[in-house]
């Protein structure tokens, strides 16, 4: 499947499949979607009385260093890889351990953010994690693809090799994201993104299942010195905490691409006297341990990358766009992670903009009204 809300739907069956009493494995690329999915999963196996602990949520590589971990444990004696990056030697482990027989089936193998991943790992998991008559799910977003892998998923003879036969199932209908928001962002891609991106629509049933969603309250900041983008973003944060009483700094969420600019803006939140819980250092080992303790019901304002936010979602964003050739898709990527308040209160959406080359998309962004035909299904 593709198309938006994949996150929820795929928590949504492996809660189904839980409340069988099937054993999930539900997989992801970042260590923090994991964090998400794992929220996600608990609630829906809440609704349904389901078991949530038939349900393992983890990141790839993390359930490979858990493989070669319990391999070892049953004895595998396993070769320690060379001439491969040291993130990508439990892989290598983990293929070895099934290869000699180690075995952990699981009834269902779910995968969230499938174009972040490699037909290979695909494969491994097909072939030896996933019992003979079980179930894999795979969810995936071209327009999402940040690390620019030109994912094996939009090739059709990959697709055959991996099990893969006829169309994709795409979810162009959004039930997350605010109503405005979904033709805003499909006139950003169309405008700023290179190759295959899809557009989402708003479903005829959307105010009967989410709600309605009244207009998002926009505002557009262009700087002219990208190295003021950090401390522009925490500004605003804090602007938007004091000009909204109604938000709780546990709704507002701030996107940096750099961790240089992360680390400005929190001190400018922390200044003001807000509590931060964000993933932002400058030291590589620091950055891996803040990941690993992100939690979206953690307190405070919440302070991320994009790349680590994908999948995740918030009322409230302050989000910077920076002058990388990346930059562009990790601003839609952004953008796309504003949801419509369960309670009925407003979204928002905030940019701070360091790309002089689409200033002039403040004009549509700010007065943004979505023509009568985003309102049917596409």
């Amino acid at each position: 499947a593709a198309g938006c809300g994949k996150s929820f739907g795929l928590a949504a069956r492996a809660a189904h499949l839980a409340a069988e009493g099937k054993n999930v494995l539900v997989l992801s690329f970042n260590i923090t979607l994991a964090h998400y999915l794992r929220m996600l999963v608990r609630a829906r196996c809440k609704e349904s009385g389901a078991d949530s602990t038939l349900v393992t949520t983890t990141n790839f590589h993390s359930f490979c260093a858990r493989v070669v971990d319990d391999a070892g444990v049953d004895g595998f004696e396993l070769d320690d890889p060379t001439n491969v990056p040291g993130f990508e030697k439990n892989v290598v482990k983990a293929q070895q351990a099934f290869g000699l027989g180690f075995e952990r089936p699981y009834n269902a193998v779910l995968v969230d953010e499938g174009q972040d991943f490699t037909l290979e790992w695909w494969n491994m998991l097909r072939n030896h994690v996933v019992a003979d008559d079980g179930e894999m799910l795979l969810v995936a977003d071209p327009t999402q693809d940040v690390y620019e892998k030109k994912a094996w998923t939009d090739d059709d003879e990959q697709m055959l090799g991996a099990g893969f036969a006829g169309r994709w199932t795409e979810l162009h209908g959004s039930y997350r994201l605010p109503s405005d928001l979904v033709s805003m962002a499909n006139h950003f891609a169309a405008q700023y993104l290179d190759g295959e991106h899809m557009a989402g629509s708003v479903p005829v049933d959307r105010a009967e299942i989410s709600g309605e969603s009244g207009a998002t309250r926009r505002t557009w900041q262009n700087l002219d010195r990208p190295t003021e983008l950090g401390r522009a973003i925490g500004a605003e944060v804090v602007r938007l905490l004091a000009a909204h009483p109604e938000l709780s700094p546990n709704d507002v969420v701030f996107l940096c691409e750099k961790h240089r600019d992360g680390v400005d803006a929190v001190h400018v939140i922390e200044d003001a006297g807000h509590l931060v819980h964000h993933v932002f250092s400058t030291n590589e080992y620091a950055q891996s341990r803040r990941k690993r303790r992100f939690w979206p019901d953690a307190p405070g304002v919440k302070g991320c990358t994009v790349h680590s936010f994908k999948g995740w979602e918030s009322r409230a964003l302050v989000m910077g766009i920076g002058t990388d050739g990346g930059s562009r898709r990790l601003a839609y990527v952004g953008m796309t992670r504003v949801k419509t308040d369960s309670e009925g209160g407003q979204s928002f959406l905030s940019v701070v903009n360091s790309d002089l080359k689409i200033a002039g998309f403040q004009s549509s962004f700010e007065e943004w009204a979505p023509p009568a035909a985003a309102m049917r299904v596409g």
